[in-house]
């Protein structure tokens, strides 16, 4: 009975014992066999992580590169209208200086028209009518008289088609020459600004100082009296 018992414990033992033989084996082949296969998948697992980073590197330098050419088109689009809207300003500004430019010469074409007639007729002038208003001893004044006679002559001018007036004025000999020049020339000037206050235009007056008038021998009072004044011709075509 003792001996049966031992050869049961024994072959109990020895199938614990190739079990657990057994178990190792199976355990260092799986080792083995799943370790170089986790170290691949490793490897390969890194390998696809990284060419995923450089793939999304790449792709995003070229959407920045893409985008920059974007932009810098976009900029050159925006000058590039800018300098369109320039040559179209200039354009205008050119368009209206041209304009201006022939309607200018249009008109200077018009004014050089009415000189040439102008200095046709000057030949062509005859006088009309010859006035004298007289002033007294030393005086640049008009008197009443000379103003009414002017208003007559005022009245003339204003009736006829691009009239001349010519203005000399006089001096008796009393005083010095160089005073009396001076003094022609102050009553001449009155005359003008009573004629242009008048609505004469200024271009259509000539005026001269003649100084004073020159007589060999003795020279009344009278004389003088009637050398102290202003001679208008007004002269028309």
């Amino acid at each position: 009975m003792t001996s049966r018992r031992t050869i049961w414990g024994v072959a109990a033992l020895a199938v614990i014992l190739a079990l657990f033989v057994t178990g190792c084996a199976t355990k260092k082949y799986v080792r083995e066999t799943v370790a170089p296969v986790d170290k691949r998948v490793t490897e390969v697992e890194k390998k696809s992580a990284e060419a995923v980073a450089n793939l999304a590197e790449k792709t995003q330098k070229d959407i920045s590169r893409v985008e920059e050419r974007a932009m810098t088109a976009d900029s050159k689009a925006t000058e590039a209208g800018r300098a369109a809207q320039q040559a179209d300003a200039r354009a205008a500004q050119a368009g209206q200086a041209a304009q201006s430019a022939q309607q200018l010469g249009k008109e200077n074409q018009s004014r050089i028209g009415e000189v040439q007639r102008a200095v046709e007729n000057i030949e062509n002038l005859k006088v009309v009518s010859t006035e004298e208003v007289f002033f007294d001893f030393g005086k640049s004044a008009l008197t009443d008289e000379a103003k009414a006679k002017l208003d007559g002559v005022a009245q003339n001018v204003a009736r006829l088609s691009r009239p001349q007036i010519e203005l000399e004025g006089y001096a008796d000999p009393i005083g010095p020459a160089e005073g009396n020049l001076v003094l022609s020339r102050k009553r001449a000037d009155a005359v003008v600004r009573y004629l242009v206050g008048k609505g004469i235009p200024l271009r259509r007056i000539h005026v001269i100082g003649q100084g004073e008038v020159v007589k060999e021998g003795r020279v009344t009072k009278q004389e003088r009296a009637q050398m102290r004044k202003v001679t208008i011709r007004v002269l028309a075509p």
